[in-house]
């Protein structure tokens, strides 16, 4: 062999023991591609940081330069004094007598049994079967008599939760009883042995909460203010046990007023009319969207009770005059505005804690399982378009000056959320947290509308009380009047005798679909209304129908 060539063998083996060149030279490319990698990543958050943070920073300002003020305490209710305060009752005070963690983001009662009392207070209620609807706007009294059997039939035994063992093994770990055994057993209301008159059996029954509903009545009067102790640091995780205390509650006096007004006990069926309007008001200061909707889906009950006693005239002018200044006091579509912004500024305060990486409530943790790979950029981001997206739709969907719904603005909406870029990185905080204004708004302007149709027929019956007649026009009451919310219009009424026993006269709004049907409205084969279709209705005898269309088959 010549020794060159001998040399050109050997040679590289020597500069490199035990390491092919061919295999070293990849491993510096290799090498080389992920530092390049690495860098980009790096750049990439660097600029997206950067990026980010001043895309907010001079959206946010802008915001504040036009009035904006993004800070969710502005929408905490102001404190009130323990003794002027009805959510200090005895009764109501263990809700929110809780020890607040924020690092887990825990609530624990002081004295859990007492919170639990509390928290079960008119609960049972809820546990009848087979009661009636309140279904005034389809023009029925409520059926006394249906309720006097579910009463006297009580509530089945609650069906026993099965467990995955797993699961069992695991909550009882944790100090969380699967025991059955500490659901109390369902309750046996008082009844006579053999039905009585509906009304008076319904009393008895409801007999079982009068020392609860004496002591709440006694307190509206003694504290007429009311500041339930909402965690609001907490946030949106913030629990609000209260909602359906006193959702049972409106229903329990409702309830009762009715059968006081079976038993002609006209006295005692307004007091309980009165305390299912501040019942209800408890609720109106509240920035959060859940205790609104309670609001306003516990007016309606209320206003069965209304109903049925201007039903049969049995409101003297007094009660006429506090009931229609109570009305013209509720502004549920305004209560709606303040608690959209009060969540929107509220879920800005959830990104700073995620931010700051404090305390994970319930719902920040859902935001933190998406997002915890993301650039801080990427937060402000989807913090700037979560933004955008409350001043584009939600800042218009209420016009106060005008006290209206624009519709429009759900239906535009709608068509912006679906086609959404479900991928796209800054959209993911607007599509988990934006709520979609077709489904939520059309609540509020349902209960505004009736409460306004109430308020005009107690001005109608004042009216009739003075004169000895129905006005032929609304401008006759001389008096100022509400305006249908979905139209924006007066609202539409005519004196019509009708054939119909107690037909007076009829006054609608026109509802969701914001048509003009005539005062008529659409039933299900069921008994329920349909909502989307037909009027929202005042009138005294059962209300006209739509006729049912066949709808297409979807292909």
């Amino acid at each position: 062999m010549e020794p060159g060539r001998e040399s050109d063998q050997s040679d590289p083996a020597a500069e490199t023991p035990g390491a092919p060149p061919r295999r070293r030279s990849k491993l510096k490319i290799l090498l080389a591609i992920i530092t390049a990698l690495a860098g980009l990543c790096i750049l990439t958050y660097i600029v997206e940081n950067i990026r980010g943070k001043w895309a907010w920073v001079a959206f946010r300002e802008e915001l504040e330069a036009r009035g904006e003020k993004l800070d969710y305490r502005q929408w905490f209710p102001a404190p009130i004094p323990s003794e002027k305060n009805f959510a200090h009752t005895p009764l109501l005070k263990p809700l929110f007598e809780t020890e607040y963690d924020e690092d887990f983001g825990t609530f624990t009662p002081a004295d859990p049994e007492k919170h639990k009392q509390a928290e079960r207070l008119f609960d049972d209620l809820r546990d009848l079967e087979d009661t009636p609807d309140f279904s005034w706007p389809s023009g029925q009294r409520v059926d006394l008599a249906a309720f006097q059997e579910s009463f006297r039939k009580g509530a089945s035994p609650p069906e026993p939760v099965k467990l995955d063992i797993r699961l069992k093994e695991l909550l009882e770990t944790h100090g969380v009883s699967t025991d059955d055994k500490d659901e109390p057993p369902p309750r046996v209301w008082p009844h006579p042995a053999k039905p009585g008159r509906p009304a008076e059996d319904i009393l008895q029954a409801l007999g079982v909460f009068a020392d609860e509903m004496a002591e709440l009545t006694r307190a509206a009067k003694e504290r007429p203010l009311c500041r339930f102790d909402i965690k609001y640091e907490a946030l949106l995780s913030a629990p609000t046990p209260h909602r359906y205390v006193l959702r049972n509650a409106i229903l329990c006096y409702t309830l009762r007023a009715l059968a006081h007004l079976a038993t002609d006990d006209i006295e005692a069926a307004f007091s309980d009319v009165e305390m299912g309007f501040f019942l209800t008001d408890c609720m109106s200061i509240e920035p959060m969207l859940h205790s609104q909707l309670t609001r306003a889906s516990s007016l309606p009950v209320v206003l069965q009770a209304v109903w049925e006693g201007l039903a049969i005239q049995k409101w003297n002018a007094d009660q006429l005059a506090t009931i229609e200044k109570r009305l013209a006091g509720i502004d549920l579509l305004g209560g709606f505005h303040r608690s959209q912004l009060g969540e929107r500024d509220m879920f800005n305060g959830e990104l700073e804690k995620i931010r700051k990486k404090a305390a994970f409530g319930e719902f920040n943790r859902a935001m933190v399982d998406r997002s915890w790979w993301q650039p801080t950029g990427w937060f402000d981001q989807n913090q700037l378009r979560y933004n955008e997206h409350y001043m584009r739709f939600h800042r218009r969907i209420i016009d106060l000056e005008t006290r209206t719904i624009k519709l429009s603005v759900a239906v535009e909406q709608t068509k912006f959320i679906a086609e959404m870029s479900r991928k796209h990185p800054y959209n993911q905080f607007a599509l988990l947290a934006v709520l979609e204004l077709s489904s939520v708004t059309p609540p509020f302007g349902d209960s505004q509308t009736e409460a306004d149709l109430a308020r005009i027929a107690c001005l109608l019956e004042l009216h009739r009380l003075r004169k000895g007649n129905y006005p032929s026009k609304l401008a006759e009451l001389e008096s100022p009047l509400p305006t249908d919310p979905y139209s924006g219009e007066p609202y539409l009424y005519s004196v019509a005798p009708g054939p119909e026993p107690g037909e007076r006269y009829q006054l609608y709004g026109v509802g969701r679909n914001q048509e003009d049907n005539g005062g008529r409205i659409f039933l299900h084969d069921d008994g329920y209304i349909e909502t989307k279709k037909g009027d929202l209705v005042w009138r005294y005898s059962p209300v006209p129908t739509l006729p049912k269309i066949q709808e297409p088959e979807e292909k």
